[in-house]
């Protein structure tokens, strides 16, 4: 875990360094940004200010994007500094060979490393439109339509289909007593830094 902690303050911390002092906002892929500054906790940056200004517009539907699409990242290395590694650029986070993502894990062509995979496990996004109203005849009558989207292992991200059952509380309280009315539409994100801990955005609408 320190180790973890280590790599991803000093990758943060380099990438803000160099795209402060080096490069224009248009000159650095946004996807790398939002990978490094994630795993630092989103540290108060310009750059990373930017990086997550751009995961929760991707999630403003319509349509819903992947929040992070690391296909979109063109360099090629990976986490670790070492002793052959004289300066701090900023860093590549996938072997690519192919600018897609891949849709399925039959035809997946990206390659990830374990410290990667474990950011890209972490986030979720959260879709759900809910409503309940009782009717003429005093029953309660809930729709809802709730799927959540994920990455695999080779960083192909998919929705599945969820039970109301499965939504986090952060993202809306489904409980009812008295079945009053309710209507709601709205997208969550969930992320998680290099300590674990979990950060959430929330896009009603």
């Amino acid at each position: 875990m320190m180790q973890v902690r280590t790599q991803a303050l000093l990758l943060t911390a380099a990438f803000a360094t160099v795209i402060s002092t080096t490069a224009p906002a248009s000159a650095y892929q946004i996807d790398c940004a939002i990978l490094l500054c994630m795993a630092g906790g989103f540290p108060p940056s310009a750059p990373c200010t930017a990086a997550r200004a751009e995961m929760i517009r991707r999630i403003t539907p319509w349509p819903i994007e992947p929040p992070l699409q690391l296909w979109r990242c063109p360099m090629h290395a990976s986490f670790g500094f070492g002793p052959d590694r004289t300066q701090a650029p900023v860093v590549p986070v996938a072997v690519m060979s192919t600018p897609r993502p891949p849709r399925r894990q039959s035809d997946a062509t990206l390659v990830y490393d374990s410290t990667i995979e474990s950011y890209l496990s972490g986030i979720k996004v959260y879709d759900l439109t809910y409503s309940r109203h009782r009717n003429h005849d005093g029953d309660c009558n809930v729709n809802v339509r709730f799927s959540i989207g994920s990455y695999d292992a080779s960083g192909a991200f998919d929705w599945r289909r969820a039970k109301v059952q499965d939504v986090p509380g952060w993202v809306f309280n489904t409980s009812y007593a008295q079945c009053s009315d309710a209507r709601f539409r709205g997208v969550g994100l969930e992320w998680r830094d290099y300590e674990g801990t979990k950060g959430t955005e929330m896009v009603e609408y």
